[in-house]
Order: C-alpha cells, then structure tokens, then sequence
C-alpha cells in the first residue's frame, strides 16, 4: 500500500470538511474505490461484463455533475450489485444518498483524488479503505466512524479462526466490515449485517475488495431480525456495540432460536449466545466483549458459568486502548461446539501490545504469531498464559479475567473485591455513553 497516496486522500478529507461532513467524505471515497476495482478487475481479468468506461473514477472526474447524475450512478452499480451478491439497493442507494447531499464540485474533486490511485494494484484497494476508515475513527473522537475494529485485532482473529476456502462466515454487527473482511480474506461467504444503513455497504465494499464473495447482506436488527433464522456457519465473528442497554421487553422478543436459551435473563450476554446459536456442530466463533461481561456477578455470572462450561475455548484478554477512542477493557472468547478441551485456556495480551501515534494501541505482528503459537500449543506460560480447569474455574465462581489464573504465583483472590469495581465499571460506561451522545449531536450541528 502506498502510505503516501493514502496520506493525501487524508489531506483531501480535511480540506473538504465544512462543505461534507468527514464521515461522508471517506464513504464517498470507498465507493470510488469500489468503482476503481470494477474497472481494474474487468482490464486486467476480463471480469464484470457490465463495466462502462462512461462510469469510471476518471470520466466521473470530468463529467460528474455535467454530463452525468447521481441517477445514472445509481443505475450502473445496480449492475454491480446483481453480479457481486449484493442485495439490491444496498449499494446503489447508499451512494445515491452521498451523492444527492453534496454539491457535485466537491464530488469531482474526490473522484479526482481517487482517480491517480493505480489501477494494476486494485488487489489492495482494501488496505487503503481500510486506512481511511481507521483514519475516520480517530478523528470523530469516536470508537468509530460505523464501527471500526482495530485492526489488529482483526489480524488476530483471522489467524485463530483460520478459514478455509469454501467456508461461510457471519458478521451480523459488521459496522464497516474491518472484522469480517480480515477473517474471510479471500476464501469464504461471507454474510454481513448491521443495523447502520451507512455502515452495510461500506462492508460490502471491504469484502469485495478483499476478495471475498458476498452470501447476503441485510440492514436491521440482527437479534431480532437475522439475516437468517436458520442458517449455520462454519465461522462467526461479532464485534458488538457495548454501549446499548437492552431492556427486558427487549430479550423477550427476540427469537428463541436467534440465542442459545439458558433459561436466564441475561442481558449482557445476548451477543455471546446468539453466536452460539448459529455455529455450526463443527464452527468457531470469535466474540469481542467488555471485560465486565467477564466477572459479574448475580445474573450474569449464572448464565456465564453455563455457556463458559460448554463452548468457551480460549480467553485472552486485550491490552488497554485497544479500542480506538474508549476507555472500556476488551477480550475475545473464543467460542466451540465439537470436541472442548478440559478446561478454559487464558492469555494475557498485553506483553504483546505496542503504543502508536494519537493514543492508538495496536498487537504487534511478531505478537500476533506468538499468541496463535501459544494457543495452538496450550503452552503455559507465567504471566502470559495458563490452562485453567472447569473446576478450579467453579471455586471463582467463573471469573474469567486472565490476571489470577496466568500468575501461577498468585495463591487465590477474592471475587467480593471486584463489587466496587463493577459498580463504578457501569457508572463509567453511562457517563461516556452519554458524553458521547452530546458530542454526536455537537457535530452534527457543526457539519450542518
């Protein structure tokens, strides 16, 4: 990827922010790329019959806006939807949307931007996409543009899960598709969702570009409207909002065959089981969660101790400002149905981890592969990783925080301990659910 051309496109949002919203800037320019890669692909393999020259990024430079409309954009990537998998509309509507809300110049000066961006390297349009959008999460102050998943994290669940050619993978909480793109690369099926309407396409575009063929796409509630009821899948990765308070009325309509039913009204937990209800006998899930989903009490700590008994495979524990923006501690579970080891195996990430510019935290490459070796070896290591029994988890009430397990020289804890620090944990997440509501709507006012 050239870092250069990807820093200019940056310039390019900045300069044009006040006349479009930041947000809006970096949609229009994955759509770009979109149309980029279609004239790529079909030059350089013969692909997509249905490319028109009059549609590519360097006639739209020139005739955006003159010679050709918002309309006749539409109509063209209606094409592009019928032959990529893509629901109708999807696509075609989203950048229809962008189009219609901004003065044609300004357009034509992204397309212009887009335009230098070299055709024979259309196979990593993705990488650039993938900039703009973490570019985009950092500069709204916001865990994301439309959700983002930092991508190294990504890059690490793509080497735990390990897809295979053939393979289906689900994303119904997709945002811009960094997740589910990473893990799928170029070999699965790839079935996204979300309840953004901006944030769906932009994912279908990511997969694309990665190479990846699309199994269907939805926008809506993915608990109480899935893409699919009865599907299963070999892969399944989810990213979930962690600021939505679902209420009881709320659990209760969902589908009883969209969850894995444990007979417990826990609400914290809904995302953990709703991947498990739709792997495969054989399937992986990978689940980011908050860390407090891991040492709860009441609720759910019962219904933790029956999903921890049975699917949970692997924990490890992120190192802080993981998550671009927030302060929230993250983990991922890693979720199995077929054959379970004895035991959960714990790894703490955090030796693993390096600071970057504007506070980003990332897992270094070198870290990425040491952590896939350490699990692929259940190796124990002190202070980094253990393999812990059901049992000794059951004397800790199924905390499943790494910390007291992977320190072989820690003697016991006591769980009281942690019940000031969930109650100010719940306090701080409402104060910056609500912080972040009011800069939401600060912006909005300033783009206007």
């Amino acid at each position: 990827m050239n870092r250069e051309k990807c820093r200019r496109l940056w310039v390019t949002v900045e300069k044009l922010r006040g006349f479009i919203s930041g947000e809006a800037i970096v949609r229009v320019m994955i759509y770009s790329l979109l149309l980029k890669y279609i004239e790529g692909k079909h030059k350089n393999e013969n692909a997509f019959p249905f490319y028109d020259e009059r549609y590519s990024v360097e006639y739209l430079s020139l005739t955006y806006g003159k010679m050709v409309s918002a309309d006749d954009i539409k109509a063209y990537l209606v094409n592009a939807e019928t032959e990529l998998g893509i629901s109708n509309g999807i696509i075609s509507d989203g950048l229809y949307t962008l189009l219609s809300n901004s003065e044609s110049e300004k357009i034509r000066i992204i397309f212009d931007e887009i335009k230098s961006v070299d055709a024979d390297f259309y196979k990593e349009y993705d990488k650039i996409a993938i900039y703009l959008i973490e570019q985009m999460a950092l500069s709204t102050g916001k865990a994301s543009g439309g959700h983002c998943t930092n991508h190294s994290v990504a890059q690490l669940i793509n080497k735990l899960l390990d897809c295979q050619n053939g393979m289906t993978l689900y994303d119904g909480f997709c945002g811009y598709g960094v997740l589910s793109s990473a893990v799928a690369g170029d070999k699965c099926s790839v079935f996204i969702q979300d309840i953004s309407i901006d944030a769906v396409p932009i994912s279908a575009i990511l997969t694309v570009l990665k190479g990846s063929a699309i199994g269907g796409t939805n926008c809506g509630d993915s608990l109480l409207n899935p893409i699919s009821s009865t599907m299963r899948y070999d892969r399944i990765v989810i990213d979930p909002p962690f600021m939505p308070r679902y209420d009881s009325e709320y659990i209760k309509s969902i589908p009883t065959d969209n969850y894995y039913n444990i007979c417990i009204d826990d609400k914290d937990s809904i995302f953990v089981r709703h991947a498990i209800a739709h792997m495969k006998e054989d399937g992986i899930a990978a689940v980011i969660v908050p860390m407090g989903l891991l040492f709860k009490s009441g609720r759910s700590g019962l219904a933790r101790e029956i999903y921890a008994s049975n699917y949970i495979d692997l924990v490890i524990e992120l190192p802080s400002g993981i998550i671009p923006c927030m302060g929230v501690a993250t983990a991922i579970l890693i979720l199995k149905k077929k054959e379970p080891n004895d035991g959960i195996f714990m790894i703490n990430a955090k030796d693993f981890a390096e600071r970057a510019e504007r506070t980003k935290t990332y897992i270094t490459e070198s870290g990425i592969e040491e952590i896939v070796r350490i699990y692929k070896n259940r190796e124990v290591i002190e202070g980094i990783s253990n393999s812990v029994s059901h049992e000794k988890l059951l004397e800790n009430e199924y905390n499943l925080c790494t910390t007291p397990y992977v320190n072989t020289l820690a003697t016991g804890y006591d769980t009281e301990s942690v019940v000031p620090c969930i109650k100010k944990y719940d306090e701080l997440s409402a104060e910056v659910s609500e912080i972040d509501s009011r800069l939401t709507a600060l912006r909005e006012r300033f783009c206007k």
